[in-house]
């Protein structure tokens, strides 16, 4: 059980959500500290976007409890919502509307609006106010929520999946803008993302869930030195590697055994060549591709069976 620090932004105490025979979340315990960008990681379908609306208050958890800024998620008010910033994909918008008007759509929900500082988002994204929703580019609209969410100065932004399917070029320029107004803002900042690169690059912290369970919430470059992206091209004619519980995203194919090592060794890689029984195993050479996970582009690493 977690002990609360006074006014966290995020508190999340052995939280299960479970749907009939489905459970989505096992027991996920965490928090995200003040003035922190919190990542929490996971693939699609590991539970996040649950996380987030129960965090939310949106739904209920089966057992456990949420707070945000030491309120139970069940219990937020008006007030508590006017600290709370929030963008996500597919999040359902009035496309009718030109950007301008959607602006002063959300302007009425937030007496804390800030029209000098909507203008200094307007600027920095370079959005057309005049044009309407449905002819905004998706980098555009992903722009213009995160304009909703942060004009009235929260304290904490919720962010669950905004960068998905963006160009590279504006998704660079995306989170470099949020970056640059965090500092300004020392906001705390707790997103749900699918993408490594996206979470290193953003977070401080990352919690890591998979199939509903958080394997690991810790610091940024502890996550990088500990966790390994491995891919061994399957040229030993390996039928079934044993796996470890610490193994994730376990793959395995005629041609490649690929897996994320949540407590990385160099000998797991001798392991899996000294089991191998094919008579090509003394003769041919692997590459084992070792990466941290922030790593997209591999550095290789040959090694003789």
């Amino acid at each position: 059980m977690i002990a609360e620090s006074e006014q966290s932004p995020i508190v999340v105490d052995e939280v299960h959500n479970q749907y009939g025979k489905t459970t989505v979340t096992h027991g996920v315990s965490f928090e995200v500290p003040d003035n922190s960008i919190f990542a929490l990681l996971g693939s699609n379908g590991s539970g996040k976007t649950t996380l987030i609306r129960t965090i939310a208050g949106i739904i209920s958890p089966s057992r456990g409890m949420t707070s945000v800024f030491g309120v139970p998620s069940g219990k937020l008010g008006r007030e508590a919502f006017e600290k709370i910033g929030y963008a996500a994909e597919g999040q359902e918008i009035p496309l009718q509307y030109t950007l301008g008007g959607y602006l002063r759509y959300c302007k009425n929900m937030y007496p804390s609006w800030d029209d000098t500082f909507e203008e200094q988002l307007l600027k920095m994204f370079q959005l057309p106010i005049d044009r309407k929703l449905k002819h905004l580019s998706r980098g555009m609209l992903a722009k213009a929520q995160l304009i909703t969410a942060m004009a009235h100065h929260p304290k904490l932004l919720i962010l669950d999946e905004p960068f998905s399917g963006l160009d590279p070029l504006v998704l660079d320029e995306v989170v470099d803008a949020l970056l640059d107004v965090t500092a300004q803002e020392k906001w705390t900042i707790f997103m749900s993302t699918h993408d490594v690169e996206e979470a290193e690059r953003l977070a401080d912290r990352i919690g890591i869930l998979n199939d509903g369970s958080l394997l690991a919430c810790l610091r940024t470059d502890e996550i990088l030195e500990r966790f390994r992206r491995i891919q061994i091209p399957n040229a030993v004619g390996e039928s079934s590697v044993q796996q470890h519980d610490r193994w994730l995203d376990f793959k395995q194919t005629d041609e490649l055994i690929s897996y994320v090592d949540s407590d990385f060794q160099d000998a797991e890689i001798d392991r899996i060549l000294a089991k191998s029984s094919s008579p090509r195993a003394a003769t041919t050479r692997l590459t084992c591709n070792l990466n941290p996970l922030s790593t997209s582009h591999m550095q290789p690493l040959t090694t003789s069976a």
